[in-house]
């Protein structure tokens, strides 16, 4: 193996390694030979994890610069790999590190967005904590996290202390709640002793914790181009690395297509011990009176990695899982005998699952896989493979394109050092909570005309313009459809991107059909000239056209600041101020007015020839 080389040497407490559940422990099976090594066992649970309700909120924090302790190698990244992780699995993140809008300079900045966090939470919601950097203890004393400007010499004015921490976890409302800690600890001073951390420092009651090592041991960072046991290129420190590894579906011992907590915890264990040699041997612990075995994540029906080469843990031991129903039998003909030709009757078909089944009482599948070329993000593709839905549909009763857009977390706003940023763009967290759809492009003028007298017919692609907010809600609603909240509408547009637009900081007019050079009129059938045919735009990650440029578009909210505790918030917000939105800009605008995060307002009644719109369908 490699060798390794930067420590991040954290003395913790030896906590009993939870092996198994704290039920009773069934009779353990005997063990392949290759398994042996192994000293760790999920026992089969009797019921699925129950699946997750409330909001999964997350504060990560990792650093690697130090005004009073030596650099790290991968603290930060570390940060920025498991934020990304997790906000693939619907957590809301915030995050603390060189790229973040929240800085870790000191203990008590972090210490209050874990109070901020654990405050809005309510029961059925789900709190994780990861951090990421140098740790260690004071004098006999309680142990420490460190800050960017924390002084070993002044643990307890400049350190954050982790009891503060789990007490804080442990009076939120929130009944499920994880800490997870890759701390190196450097020696306070040069030749001191080595401090331990105490066992009755940090309690876990409530929560469920895990370490990257054991008391008095090391954490490890690779060097150089170290690869893993596997021939994987290890880019984080030892632990992260097969914690995130872990998130991906390697920690799913049993092969029950669930990742939770205790099986991320066992998988870490083996893994991180296998790799170093026994030199780092993670630690975990929760609260005994409760149940963590907290569901992480669902795989779905077909692994994209294959997990042949993984030593797997022992299958269950008791109570095997029910076999999958099989298709009905089949029904013979009149008389039971089989068909003339003497082939088998037909069975009769399977039922269709329940989701697909609801999209289809109002739209065609056009796509069901969405495709890899336009949606580019693997962990995008899986979630909108896991969910269900169909990538793409046709609206039966207006032949719209409708696109899924998956429900996850994103920073509204834009950053205050964005070109042309506007006052009323403050850049916070927002969480889409469930999937919706999204018209593929503007509605353009034969959707518009549709089942209407005159018009242009079912032959004219460009979108319909001259609209005021009461025109494109009242035919949304004719429709069985809505405009998009104002947060939808941002979230769909950027697709992951955190840029000024979703094809990069700077546009071209290939990209985005935007006023370059020309001055462009906005009055009267001249200016429509301008107008490019809606499904002729390029698509972003989300394979959505057109939402930058082209015509402004309406949206549900009525202007004012934002909320930003509003969730979807497809909802009516009246906040005093009659006037709605419109987002993207348009052919007449510069660049500036067609970012993601610009906004514009106007009353609800107004008619330009600027003005377009896009619709939504909520999922049940």
């Amino acid at each position: 193996m490699p060798t390794l080389m930067t420590c991040r040497l954290l003395p913790l407490v030896v906590f009993p390694m939870l092996l198994a559940a704290q039920e009773p422990k069934p009779p353990r099976p005997v063990e392949p030979e290759r398994d042996r090594s192994r000293d760790v066992l999920v026992v089969g649970r009797n019921n699925t994890p129950n699946l997750r309700q409330g909001v999964r909120l997350a504060l990560v924090v990792g650093i690697n610069e130090y005004v009073h302790l030596a650099p790290l190698n991968f603290a930060d990244k570390d940060a920025k790999d498991v934020a990304a992780a997790l906000h693939s699995l619907d957590f809301a993140v915030e995050a603390m590190h060189s790229d973040s809008r929240l800085s870790p300079h000191h203990a008590h900045q972090i210490l209050t967005q874990v109070t901020i966090m654990c405050k809005d939470a309510g029961p059925a919601d789900t709190l994780l904590v990861y951090l990421s950097g140098h740790g260690f203890s004071e004098p006999g004393g309680a142990p420490y996290f460190c800050a960017e400007q924390t002084d070993s010499k002044a643990l307890e004015q400049t350190g954050l202390k982790l009891d503060e921490v789990i007490d804080r976890l442990r009076k939120s409302k929130a009944q499920k709640k994880m800490l997870i800690i890759d701390a190196c600890r450097n020696l306070p001073q040069k030749g001191g002793e080595e401090q331990r951390w105490q066992v009755d420092q940090l309690d876990s009651e409530g929560l469920a914790v895990l370490y990257s090592t054991s008391d008095g041991a090391v954490s490890l960072e690779p060097s150089g181009q170290q690869k893993d046991m596997r021939g994987r290129e290890m880019q984080n420190g030892i632990f992260t690395h097969y914690l995130l590894r872990g998130l991906e579906g390697d920690a799913d011992g049993n092969n029950d297509r669930w990742i939770t907590f205790r099986e991320l915890a066992l998988y870490i264990d083996y893994e991180v011990k296998r790799e170093t040699k026994n030199r780092q041997k993670p630690r975990s612990t929760w609260d005994g009176d409760m149940n963590f075995d907290i569901p992480l994540r669902t795989l779905p029906l077909a692994p994209a990695r294959p997990l042949a080469t993984t030593p797997s843990l022992p299958p269950p031991p008791a109570e095997p899982r029910p076999a999958t129903p099989k298709p009905p039998a089949a029904k013979p003909p009149e008389g039971g005998a089989a068909e003339p030709d003497g082939t088998p009757p037909e069975a009769e078909p399977v039922p269709e699952p329940d989701r697909l089944r609801q999209v289809k009482e109002w739209a065609d599948v056009v796509t069901f896989e969405p495709d890899a070329d336009i949606v580019t993000d693997a962990v995008m593709r899986d979630r909108i493979q896991q969910s269900g839905y169909p990538w793409r549909v046709r609206h039966k009763s207006t032949g719209i394109i409708m696109v899924l857009i998956p429900g996850g977390t994103f920073r509204m706003g834009s950053p205050n050092n964005e070109s042309g940023r506007g006052e009323d763009e403050m850049q916070h967290p927002r969480t889409i909570r469930s999937a919706f759809y999204l018209s593929e492009s503007e509605v353009m003028i034969w959707q518009w005309n549709r089942d209407r007298k005159g018009g242009n017919g079912n032959s004219d692609n460009r979108p319909k313009d001259n609209l005021s907010w009461s025109d494109a809600n009242s035919w949304a609603k004719a429709s069985k459809l809505r405009l998009p909240s104002e947060a939808e509408w941002e979230y769909a547009c950027r697709a992951g991107t955190e840029t000024a637009f979703a094809f990069g900081a700077t546009v071209t007019t290939e990209q985005v059909n935007y006023a370059d050079k020309e001055i462009r009129g906005n009055t009267g059938d001249d200016a429509r000239k301008f107008l490019r045919k809606a499904n002729a735009q390029p698509t972003n990650a989300f394979g959505i056209r057109g939402m930058h440029g082209n015509l402004w578009e309406w949206v549900q909210d009525t202007y004012g600041d934002y909320e930003e505790g509003a969730g979807q918030a497809a909802v009516e917000r009246m906040n005093g101020d009659v006037r709605r939105v419109l987002r993207g800009g348009c052919y007449a605008s510069k660049p500036v007015a067609c970012r993601s995060a610009n906004r514009e307002k106007e009353g609800p009644g107004i008619r330009n020839v600027l003005f377009g719109f896009r619709v939504a369908r909520s999922l049940p």
